[in-house]
């Protein structure tokens, strides 16, 4: 057996020196991502104040007049085109892994993405990777999500979705919650399990939420500032609830049995078409509420199962009253007369949930991520400039 040192020409000729893979191969990189992403230079040139000639530099190799960009530039360069800049600089690889590029976002069903959105997108998934990463390195057991794929049934997929959100909840609640009761902050309960949350503007308005998990990475849901509906923390709530189905159930490629989704979720009355979304809408409702539990509380009255929806489960006067008829098998026109009495009601604050608001100040960072990072820097696992970096992450 021959050991080969790290002197030998053979190990030198297998494996080039960063420098000389890096001269070579970060061009390439830095173009790839951004025609991936759907930036033309201009439009990173204002994303990022390099200047168009600059940026086109940086694309050339040195060969060609091109030049490397300093460390602090690459990282601001890197961060814009949606990349962990210690992804562009990996020298064990010769090419980016084409899994992880951008372009596997841009074709999303149903939603109309800007290079912005696509962008954003690819910063979830590198979130995941290093949160995942953190979580391991900081020892934090307990339950995580279960990741899975579950097959559309015969049956309609909304009566699926509903008996897998009851099933859900059974097995949710931490020991010494009350089971019988509404989740009082879904989002932390979501972060205990190793899901990191962030509410961020998405360009389209249209655009409730996303769901993101990929392989070696916790998922990430996404809520999106710019969607009236996600500054109701009643149809936060919801639309969390709603990407905890697609996690759960549509997380895994079934081909593979390995996690790869990037989910998007539209506005509820445009999402009706997908079975995955019928799905995970009915889903929603039966995990916050389940059905049992409250008729337990509110008896087989439409109205009465309606109004404790709203001012216990924090449901809207819509979505209690339609939940309200899928419960006890109403009909359409009764539960638009209770929409309409509740509606006529004066409405409680739900301060109960106040958890489930966006924070004062969003970014891509707050939440899980954050709060790993600083107790990893505090344990010495990252250093002060790598803490400063993530949470600065938009």
């Amino acid at each position: 057996m021959v050991v080969l040192r790290p002197t030998d020409t053979n190990v030198q000729a297998r494996r080039p020196p960063m420098s000389i893979l890096i001269e070579k191969e970060l061009p390439k990189r830095l173009e790839t991502q951004r025609v991936g992403i759907g930036y033309t230079l201009d439009e990173l040139s204002k994303r990022t104040s390099f200047s168009v000639e600059t940026l086109r530099l940086f694309e050339l190799p040195a060969s060609e007049g091109g030049r490397l960009p300093m460390l602090h530039e690459l990282n601001r360069l890197a961060w814009a085109l949606g990349i962990d800049p210690m992804v562009l600089l990996d020298d064990k690889k010769k090419a980016l892994d084409p899994k992880r590029l951008p372009a596997r976002f841009r074709a999303q069903e149903g939603a109309d993405l800007s290079p912005d959105d696509v962008r954003l997108l690819a910063m979830a998934a590198e979130v995941g990777r290093v949160t995942a990463f953190l979580w391991h390195q900081l020892g934090r057991g307990g339950r995580t999500l279960d990741i899975s794929a579950t097959r559309i049934t015969d049956e309609h997929a909304g009566i699926q979705g509903a008996h897998l959100g009851a099933e859900a909840r059974l097995t949710w609640d931490e020991p010494g919650q009350d089971v019988r009761g509404p989740i009082l902050s879904l989002k932390g309960d979501l972060e205990r399990r190793g899901v990191h949350v962030a509410w961020v503007p998405f360009s389209n308005p249209r655009v409730d939420g996303a769901s993101v998990v990929e392989p070696k990475a916790l998922p990430v849901i996404l809520l999106n500032t710019k969607s009236k509906r996600i500054l109701n923390p009643c149809s936060a709530r919801m639309v969390m609830a709603h990407e905890l189905c697609h996690l759960l159930h549509d997380g895994l490629d079934e081909r593979k049995r390995t996690p790869l989704r990037s989910a998007i979720t539209l506005a509820h009355d445009e999402s009706q078409g997908s079975r995955e979304e019928q799905r995970a809408n009915a889903f929603a409702p039966a995990f916050l509420a389940p059905p049992r539990s409250v008729r337990a509380q509110a008896g087989d009255d439409l109205y009465s199962i309606a109004r404790a929806l709203v001012s216990r489960w924090g449901f809207t006067p819509e979505a209690a009253a339609w939940h309200a008829r899928v419960i006890i098998g109403a009909t359409k026109e009764e539960a638009q007369a209770a929409h309409r009495q509740l509606k006529s009601q004066p409405r409680g604050s739900n301060s109960q949930f106040t958890d489930d608001r966006p924070p004062r100040e969003c970014s891509l960072a707050s939440g899980l991520l954050s709060t790993l990072a600083q107790d990893a820097q505090r344990q010495g696992i990252i250093s002060q400039g790598r803490l400063s970096e993530l949470l600065r992450l938009q």
